[in-house]
């Protein structure tokens, strides 16, 4: 998957992982998505990219480094978390 994103509270965040770049959209006043504000909000930007990095983290099948049972990889599948690989 090379674009990845996270839609919270109104903004839009994107990651193309092939061209390593971010994208940062506030929805409620630019549904279009012309205005870019990656590098006005860094700070959120920073944000949304730890909270990705976790979720990828999650899928692979591991936090903090530990890997997950079988047990909770199931469960969280069965959530929703976890795509079923």
């Amino acid at each position: 998957m090379n674009v990845q994103g996270v839609y919270h509270e109104g903004y839009s965040y994107l990651v193309n992982r092939r061209t390593e770049t971010t994208s940062l959209f506030y929805l409620a006043s630019d549904p279009a998505e012309v205005q870019e504000l990656a590098t006005v909000e860094p700070a959120r930007v920073e944000a949304f990219a730890a909270w990705l990095e976790g979720h990828r983290t999650l899928e692979a099948g591991a936090v903090d480094g530990a890997p997950l049972s079988e047990a909770d990889r199931e469960q969280l599948e069965a959530l929703g978390y976890v795509d079923t690989p």
